[in-house]
């Protein structure tokens, strides 16, 4: 399994939603903890088992959201 470190790492479409999400600071915002997320940042997320399962769902709300 390929081990996620950093915005640059993320499979590009995760990338282009987080971009889209907070495009001035993405690169920090995908380290840094995130509540829905159960205090573990993207990269941690995308590291363990059912990750980007879990980070899509989790996307998806944020961009139903902001609409």
């Amino acid at each position: 399994m390929m081990r996620y470190t950093s915005f640059e790492d993320l499979p590009k479409g995760i990338q282009k939603r987080v971009v889209s999400i907070h495009p001035y600071d993405y690169n920090e915002w995908v380290k840094m903890p995130v509540p829905a997320l159960v205090g573990k940042s993207v990269i941690d997320t995308m590291n363990e088992e059912n990750g980007y399962r879990m980070l899509v769902q989790y996307l998806a709300k944020v961009e139903g959201y902001l609409g």
